[in-house]
Order: structure tokens, then sequence, then C-alpha cells
């Protein structure tokens, strides 16, 4: 698998994964980089994860 390249930095991007969604975050300088639909699936399951936390 090919090393992903920040946009901003050019350095080295990781793979993370949330609540089941996976993307991606720069090693230099922390930036969140999501592919389309990732933003909204993370929001929905941190709400989903909050509210069985709260119960």
């Amino acid at each position: 698998m090919a090393a992903l390249v920040c946009r901003r930095c050019l350095g080295q991007r990781q793979t993370v994964e949330r609540n089941g969604v996976g993307f991606e975050r720069s090693e230099e300088w922390g930036g969140i980089f999501f592919s389309r639909g990732e933003l909204e699936q993370l929001a929905r399951a941190e709400s989903m994860s909050n509210r069985t936390t709260s119960s």
C-alpha cells in the first residue's frame, strides 16, 4: 500500500479509526482529512456513542 501524503505539509498521513469510521490524519501537524460522507458518519457514530454512555 502506498504511503499517503499530506496535501498541506507533504508529510506522511496515517489512517485512524474512531467509532468504526476510518479517516486520515497528518503525522506532522495533526490535520484531519475526511472522504465524502466520513464526517457525517463520524458525527452520527459519536452521537450514538454519547447516548449510550450517558444513560
